[in-house]
């Protein structure tokens, strides 16, 4: 992926994504500190990115989702990750799989809490991109 949007209201999450992203290959990352922010980068610039990786929670409950809702409604061809601290619970981690996963068209889930803890990212693939 050369480059990826990353939708955090939290510094501290969005600084560790991009530098794994880019640990891992990725050229660029763009920030949007929210979801209408988010949008706003996927209006104008969605077919010049490989990717985006969205919070659930920012400026409202389930901000997060307008962000994927955008980029499913507007076929956005690039790969699409999820990050919560929702997910580092079983039940909301086996009930979001298929929430944001079927519906959606998340192809990853980000448990947040092993990033803040420890700097380790879990991707778990829920659907095929």
């Amino acid at each position: 992926m050369a480059r990826v949007l990353v939708v955090d209201d939290n510094d501290t999450y969005a600084e560790r994504i991009a530098n794994f992203l880019k640990a891992h290959g990725t050229e660029e990352t763009v920030r949007a500190h929210n979801a209408a922010e988010g949008i706003e980068i996927l209006g104008a610039q969605g077919d010049r990115l490989d990717g985006v990786v969205t919070d659930i929670s920012m400026e409202r409950e389930l901000a997060g989702l307008s962000v994927l809702a955008y980029a499913r409604d507007h076929g956005f061809r690039g790969r699409v990750a999820t990050a919560s601290t929702a997910f580092d619970r079983r039940l909301g981690f086996f009930i979001n799989r298929f929430i944001l996963g079927g519906w959606y068209k998340s192809e990853f889930l980000i448990p947040k809490k092993p990033i803040i803890e420890r700097d380790e990212h879990l991707w778990v693939r829920v659907r095929r991109g």
